[in-house]
């Protein structure tokens, strides 16, 4: 038992002085809990999580820090997508940045994906190539796997179905345009000039897009199209929307934030 308990009991209590200033009380509860789901994957004992001494380190910590609100994260849905994908051309002169980030814009609202750096980071390893799509040969549908991200903490990968649509957002058809003519090992999404199709780069080129339409990007961050996914689902689905659980086991998340 003394030897199942050694890991933990190691790492746990150095991690507080490993804190950096501007960490926050929720970023320390989840590499808290990264690490103990590394023990139950390990085997290993997982009883010194639930000791009243970490708890109190726990609270202690909020209560210095201080635990901020959440800011504001506003949907992004269907008919607000359409408006930024035709807003595209006015701020990207590029015709390729253009095709790149309609279908960045289309995959995550269809696969209700947060825009974060494990998806879209080119230095990110491993990164998504023209090889994690797979187009189904009726073209019905395409899958893409997704090396890692943040609900997969352990690299295993996730892959996602979308579904093909006959809309001008088909994420399906966005993909095809930019796998053709593209060795399976070439970087899924590139931009011209040797641009970094980051997460910053997408997310500036929401903002500029959402200004040129006229709206505020005041509110809207990286989870706005997972939570317009959603939202447009709840109010538009079969037989007057989908429940509650389909909506959450789509979005990989527990919380009501569609509501």
């Amino acid at each position: 038992m003394e030897t199942a308990l050694r890991p933990c009991s190691l790492l746990v209590p150095s991690c507080f002085p490993s804190i950096q200033a501007h960490d926050t009380y929720h970023l320390v509860k989840c590499n808290l809990a990264i690490l103990k789901s590394w023990h139950i994957v390990l085997g290993l004992s997982t009883t010194p999580f639930d000791t009243d001494h970490l708890a109190r380190a726990l609270q202690g910590y909020k209560r210095a820090v201080g635990n901020p609100a959440p800011t504001a994260k506003l949907p992004i849905t269907l008919p607000l997508l359409e408006q930024l994908v035709d807003a595209l051309p006015l701020v990207c002169p590029s015709k390729q940045n253009c095709r790149m980030f309609l279908a960045a814009f289309c995959l995550a609202l269809t696969c209700f994906l947060c825009s974060g750096k494990h998806m879209w980071e080119v230095l990110s390893i491993p990164v998504l190539t023209v090889g994690s799509v797979e187009f189904a040969h009726d073209g019905a549908f395409a899958t893409i796997f997704l090396p890692s991200s943040k609900t997969n903490p352990f690299g295993t990968g996730v892959t996602l179905t979308a579904p093909s649509i006959p809309h001008k957002m088909c994420s399906v058809k966005a993909l095809q345009v930019i796998c053709s003519r593209h060795s399976s090992s070439a970087l899924l999404f590139a931009l011209d000039d040797g641009l970094t199709f980051s997460q910053s780069s997408f997310l500036d080129t929401l903002s500029n897009c959402l200004t040129a339409c006229g709206i505020s990007p005041q509110g809207y961050s990286r989870h706005s199209f997972q939570r317009g996914a959603a939202t447009w689902v709840a109010a538009n689905g079969a037989d007057n929307g989908a429940d509650n659980a389909t909506i959450q086991g789509l979005g990989h998340w527990h919380s009501n934030c569609f509501w």
